[in-house]
């Protein structure tokens, strides 16, 4: 039985090495996240959530593309995507809100739409999201044509988790952000780049688990089977919008 999970685990670890070399190699000259030795996985290890969120509107500001960063919030409504092309946008952070407290992100498309953001580092359905029912009152009453509330969450997320907020999970962001980094080395240069990589590390690291290949580590089989689908889901993103 030893020898079979060994095997099994073998398997595994050959199928995330070959994954993780084609990610190199779309990178280059980064690397993929899990193979970042950054640091930052480790700095932000016991970070409370305000600092993934600072590093978060850091990289959707760095974008300086509305389209490329609703994308990554996965708001993909094309009427407002066509209506706010080109303009000029901020995520701020810790927005107050009169009598109800303070939005984790906050973006405002001039008079066409405004974007809530709230950031849990656990799944939603262990985390304290009763705040959102007064944001989404508020929200409500603002007089933007497209309103978005979204709950950035780990794990699959319920209807009643997420309080009038759409659910999004951490590992499709991560797994969004892994797609565009090509582009965004190419548009914003290496050392944002960089960035960028060490963010998705934290967060694939931390927050999702997920690990690269350790030597004689065969009882990890699941979790690198786990890491090889997260990779592949990057890769055949991208390879269905190039090809």
């Amino acid at each position: 039985m030893l020898q079979a999970a060994e095997a099994q685990s073998q398997l595994s670890i050959s199928r995330l090495r070959d994954l993780l070399t084609r990610s190199d190699g779309r990178l280059t000259p980064l690397c993929d996240p899990l193979l970042a030795n950054v640091g930052l996985n480790r700095w932000l290890a016991k970070d409370r959530e305000e600092a993934y969120s600072d590093w978060l509107a850091w990289m959707l500001n760095e974008l300086k593309s509305p389209e490329a960063a609703l994308e990554v919030l996965r708001i993909r409504d094309p009427e407002l995507l066509r209506r706010i092309r080109g303009m000029s946008y901020h995520f701020e952070r810790e927005y107050h809100i009169p009598l109800y407290g303070r939005l984790d992100l906050f973006c405002r498309f001039e008079e066409e739409a405004l974007i809530a953001v709230e950031i849990k580092k656990t799944a939603a359905d262990v985390a304290d999201t009763d705040k959102q029912l007064d944001y989404c009152k508020w929200l409500k009453k603002q007089t933007a044509r497209f309103k978005y509330a979204v709950l950035l969450a780990v794990g699959a997320t319920n209807e009643d988790d997420c309080k009038g907020f759409e659910a999004l999970r951490w590992e499709d962001v991560c797994i969004d952000l892994r797609r565009m980094l090509p582009g965004i080395r190419d548009r914003l240069g290496v050392v944002a780049a960089a960035m960028f990589v060490a963010f998705i590390s934290a967060v694939e690291s931390n927050l999702l688990g997920l690990v690269a290949p350790k030597e004689g580590k065969y009882g990890w089989s699941l979790l690198y089977a786990r890491t090889a689908d997260h990779i592949e889901r990057s890769l055949e993103t991208r390879d269905s919008e190039t090809g």
